[in-house]
């Protein structure tokens, strides 16, 4: 874990939990496609409705759409005609009536492109109206920092000896979260020392459960720490009402540190529920000397 946190990938941190500790996670009622943002990702659709004569014509004149939370992205008839609804997202349409198959290619993916994707065509009771749901996707993607963490950003914080500290980890992800996700996870780190994990997480039986008053954390088995670099009491405060977006706030009710300061400060989100992949912001706490 440690070695994890030093060394991230892209900005991002991957977390080596093995198979048989992840989290809980609810499943996916629908297909579930993932990408990074700034990367690519792919939808394949089939069967279509209406299928080719054998000497390779429609059968009849149809159009198969594709639209994302609702907004249509592309449409594509069986006469050749193609229609791109968006001039700020980089798709592609295609549809091989052989095979009865639509595939729709969103490029440039970005936090604001997840959601869930329905491959729709028109419908046989009411062609020129009327489309028909033939396939949901559920598109994920792993954002930036810069995405997911909006601000007032996380900053560093300077107290006198036993005086409350505060830090705000705010997020861009907004409640209710049906569209995209079924929960956000939050991890917090003091130095070497894990204060807060998300419910049923692996780290969870580590931290012990976040109380108020707060709480004397247990150790952890795989950090090695000197004395002093813990946290006499803490509590975590995770919420989702502040303008509806989800935030985490740390509190130190009375700052008790032993070590010279300042003291890093870690704020982990998991924006994927269903992968250990977590991006971080970090700040420092300073204790002023005493008089």
């Amino acid at each position: 874990m440690s070695e994890a946190a030093r060394q991230p990938i892209d900005g991002r941190i991957h977390v080596p939990i093995p198979a048989s500790l992840r989290s809980l996670v609810t499943l996916e009622k629908y297909p579930v496609v993932r990408a990074s943002s700034g990367g690519a990702a792919t939808f394949h659709c089939s069967p279509l409705r209406i299928l080719p004569n054998a000497n390779g014509s429609n059968a009849n004149h149809t159009t198969v759409l594709w639209a994302l939370n609702r907004k249509t992205l592309a449409a594509l008839n069986s006469d050749g005609l193609r229609y791109n609804y968006t001039a700020s997202a980089d798709i592609s349409q295609t549809v091989d009536w052989t095979a009865a198959s639509s595939t729709l290619t969103i490029r440039k993916v970005t936090w604001a492109s997840r959601g869930l994707v329905a491959c729709m065509q028109e419908c046989e009771a009411n062609p020129e109206f009327d489309f028909c749901s033939l396939q949901y996707f559920r598109f994920h993607v792993v954002p930036t920092a810069n995405e997911l963490f909006v601000a007032p950003l996380m900053h560093n914080v300077t107290v006198a000896p036993f005086e409350e500290a505060r830090f705000r980890c705010n997020t861009s992800l907004v409640a209710p979260t049906n569209w995209f996700h079924i929960r956000m996870g939050f991890i917090w780190r003091f130095n070497a020392q894990w204060l807060a994990a998300p419910q049923a997480h692996a780290l969870e039986p580590f931290v012990g459960p976040v109380t108020t008053p707060p709480h004397v954390p247990p150790p952890l088995r795989d950090v090695h720490r000197m004395p002093g670099e813990t946290l006499a009491e803490y509590s975590v405060f995770n919420n989702g009402t502040d303008g509806g977006h989800f935030s985490s706030t740390l509190v130190i009710p009375r700052v008790q540190l032993q070590t010279p300061t300042p003291a890093r400060v870690e704020c982990w989100v998991q924006p994927d529920h269903q992968r250990e992949v977590w991006l971080r912001q970090a700040a420092y706490l300073h204790v002023l000397p005493r008089l």
